[in-house]
């Protein structure tokens, strides 16, 4: 069966191709501004952090209208075991194996990034030119940025050098309107305790049970709720202690904690 894929679907299978673990997306920068460029954005650009910025000036005063930047990733997280692909994982394929067309769907492209989120970031510079082209009065900014997978570098940046009225993600969310979302924090606690030999466990202080007693109290402890977002959680994450030893007392423990914040 052939498929004729729309304009924004070929975008889409141009950006999967190009290999984007955080850090090396500049094939995928260089894709998107080509796409801008090819629909006649006013500016199309690589910026200092290397993400792709694509600028529409709308209507007949655009700086009377308001600014809506439209944003996405172009970064991916690493492709795993190819052999436990159904198709590989750079190809863009397009089809109906695995069952996805009785989950309601029918054909569906596959590839790292197909949903998270290169087909967003593909349709967003079609819609911008779209809503250009239907009497949009503004400026529409349209954004590809880096590193979201680790850390948000590239949005970061852009903070720094675009301002808009409003801004528009594209991660997806099974295509229902999110108002926001709620920051994080990683928390990194050190807890002091006393190193002795096991065998004289009455000299020391294990830093385990110290721990204990500050994840009991984390278990308990009242955070902000309520709001659009429903409050701030906290997780923790991870306990090791040191020295890395069977025998010996603790005489630290770190224990890493997610704390997730409504503003």
């Amino acid at each position: 069966m052939s498929i004729q894929l729309s304009a924004e679907a070929l975008l889409t299978r141009d950006l999967i191709s190009c290999h984007t673990p955080s850090g090396r997306e500049r094939a995928a920068a260089d894709c998107l501004v080509q796409a801008f460029q090819t629909l006649n954005y006013d500016d199309a650009y690589i910026d200092a952090a290397g993400n792709a910025v694509g600028i529409l000036h709308c209507g007949d005063s655009p700086e009377t209208g308001p600014t809506v930047m439209l944003n996405g990733h172009i970064d991916t997280v690493a492709l795993g075991d190819e052999s436990l692909w159904a198709h590989p994982p750079l190809s863009g394929a397009v089809s109906d194996e695995d069952g996805s067309s009785q989950k309601g769907g029918g054909p569906r492209m596959w590839g790292r990034g197909a949903c998270d989120m290169k087909a967003a970031v593909a349709c967003m510079a079609y819609a911008a030119k779209d809503a250009a082209d239907a009497g949009f009065n503004g400026t529409l900014i349209v954004t590809g940025v880096v590193q979201e997978e680790v850390g948000g570098f590239g949005a970061r940046y852009l903070a720094t050098e675009q301002q808009a009225d409003v801004v528009i993600l594209g991660e997806p969310s099974k295509l229902k309107l999110m108002v926001g979302h709620r920051g994080r924090l990683e928390v990194h606690a050190h807890i002091q305790g006393k190193i002795a030999h096991a065998a004289s466990n009455n000299l020391g202080l294990n830093a385990l049970y110290e721990a204990a007693e500050v994840l009991k109290t984390l278990e308990i402890l009242e955070l902000p709720t309520g709001g659009r977002l429903h409050g701030s959680s906290l997780t923790p994450t991870n306990l090791a202690s040191s020295p890395d030893s069977h025998n010996v007392v603790p005489g630290e423990a770190r224990l890493v904690i997610d704390y997730r914040n409504i503003p």
